[in-house]
């Protein structure tokens, strides 16, 4: 839906030889996947006018252009920087690094708290964890040493340069050529994200935003309030009932799982996930326990033979083993590699062909 939406805007809305529209996802792989289909429905000249780019990456190119040293940093980097922080963490209150982390996803990093003045008098609804006056003045040095750290290794995480784009824009002016932006895989996608798309995209227009999201796939536990972003959805919004890549039977089973758990609109609202179904069948899944690593291995080699011997030109690339942790992957990569099964690993930060 958004990549026929992108070329229907190209088309009939913003068709100037000027006009260009920006396609913006959350990882890196999926914007270039999401090229080459472009690139199927889209004829050259339309293709010449819309960027398709994983927004992160397009911070970092923006911000280099206009002279910024510092680099955005994941995974171990940053992980160091928060261990280093979490050494100066008070006795009382007494709260894991991952509460350090989470208020400051949840709380310091939306609401651009930068001193203890502001923090004390933030609102943390919501949070579970109540923090008198005295606790958050006690808990604010870890989060100063994090940002002092960033500044000493010239680095920052995701969303401080998120925010930094943004204030960089905003003193820039109208800096940018896009007529529209177009945000697929946006359960995932922050409130800084959204605030810089909103600051991207200019003042309040039609056809200015259009997004695609589904909160039943949220990976990374970012819940937004479009709203609160200064993007209006409201009365605007339309949920897609009709499934085109799950069976039917995968749909239910997970579904099923899910029984209990609130899932939202994007916007604050409720998602009942009533009426949903998807056009194609399958067989249903199979839930398999098994007491070791070893047992597992086995019994996956022997379900990829059975596959092999029963399976009718049956190609070994349309097997996908998937896993919680890349400390898993590595485990299964090497095990099936020493069963002289050649393996294929989809990282994140590459296109797959």
């Amino acid at each position: 839906v958004a990549m026929h939406r992108a070329k229907w805007l190209l088309q009939n809305v913003f068709n100037k030889s000027t006009d260009r529209v920006l396609f913006t996802t959350f990882t890196v792989n999926l914007a270039n996947d999401i090229l080459e289909n472009l690139k199927k429905i889209c004829p050259p000249e339309l293709m010449n006018r819309i960027d398709v780019i994983n927004l992160d990456k397009w911070v970092s190119n923006f911000l280099h252009s206009q002279g910024y040293k510092n680099s955005i940093v994941y995974g171990d980097k940053i992980e160091e920087l928060w261990k280093q922080a979490y050494t100066v963490a008070p006795d009382k209150p007494n709260l894991s690094i991952q509460f350090y982390k989470e208020e400051w996803s949840k709380i310091i990093k939306p609401l651009e708290i930068s001193s203890l003045e502001g923090y004390l008098k933030a609102s943390r609804t919501g949070r579970g964890v109540r923090l008198e006056r005295s606790d958050k003045k006690a808990i604010w040095p870890v989060f100063e040493e994090l940002m002092n750290l960033m500044n000493d290794n010239n680095c920052r995480d995701v969303d401080t340069a998120l925010s930094e784009a943004r204030i960089l824009l905003q003193s820039k002016g109208d800096i940018l050529a896009y007529k529209s932006i177009i945000v697929d895989e946006s359960q995932d996608l922050s409130t800084s994200a959204f605030k810089l798309i909103r600051h991207m995209a200019g003042p309040e227009h039609e056809n200015d935003i259009f997004i695609v999201g589904d909160t039943h796939q949220r990976i990374y536990k970012k819940k937004v309030i479009l709203s609160r972003c200064g993007i209006n959805i409201r009365g605007r919004s339309r949920n897609l009932k009709l499934n085109y890549r799950t069976t039917e039977e995968t749909r239910k089973w997970a579904f099923n799982i899910l029984t209990g758990i609130g899932f939202d609109d994007l916007d604050g609202g409720a998602d009942d996930g009533k009426g949903y179904k998807s056009l194609m069948k399958g067989p249903e899944p199979v839930v398999k326990h098994l007491s070791s690593f070893n047992d597992e291995v086995e019994f996956i080699i022997k379900f990829i033979d059975d596959l092999q011997k029963n399976t009718e030109n049956f190609d070994l690339k349309n097997v996908c083993l998937v896993s919680r942790t890349q400390e898993q992957i590595d485990a299964y990569c090497e095990a099936l590699k020493n069963r002289n099964y050649k393996v294929y690993e989809i990282k994140r930060s590459k296109s797959e062909e």
